[in-house]
């Protein structure tokens, strides 16, 4: 039987990031599936065994692989922050996936839209405490949470709900 394999993305820009990617791998990988980290493409993230040639080609290296990443896991899950930019664009990618199913019967965008994908947020100051006006601990760009919702009508879920979900699934 062969396991399904999960994308785990998020930000990978801080030692933090890269730490709790490890986590979120490893809880994944406990309830039995198989794991796409771009984390751990030493390929692309070994920087030592870059050439002036591959460095200036990297992001187009990083947009095929983590694209194709996507597309070969079973299951999708993102850190949504603000400050994430390629998994803002990882969500972006998604959730237009989502939308062109509205207009076209394809096949293939069809079985890329049915994987499930869940989104959650590692920032602290998420609260369900009412806030108003500037006296909010932060927000979310509008857009980002519609991407979202249009892939996943819980929208953004905590990480425990995830695993629980997860768990539905294995």
């Amino acid at each position: 039987m062969t396991k399904k394999k999960v994308y785990v993305g998020g930000d990978l820009l801080t030692f933090g990031s890269q730490m709790l990617r490890d986590w979120e791998k490893q809880q994944v990988e406990n309830l039995g599936f198989d794991i796409h980290s771009a984390k751990d493409d030493k390929e692309i993230n070994d920087k030592s065994n870059q050439t002036v040639e591959s460095n200036n080609d990297l992001p187009n290296k990083i947009f095929k692989k983590d694209t194709d990443g996507m597309v070969d896991s079973d299951i999708l899950i993102f850190d949504v922050a603000n400050t994430s930019v390629g998994t803002t664009a990882e969500i972006g990618q998604w959730a237009m996936i989502h939308e062109l199913c509205e207009y076209t019967l394809d096949p293939f965008l069809t079985k890329l839209a049915s994987k499930p994908i869940f989104f959650h947020s590692s920032d602290i100051r998420d609260t369900d405490i009412p806030e108003t006006g500037h006296n909010r601990s932060h927000s979310y760009n509008a857009y980002l949470v519609g991407c979202c919702n249009r892939c996943n009508e819980k929208g953004i879920q905590t990480w425990d709900e995830i695993i629980e979900e997860l768990k539905q699934i294995v």
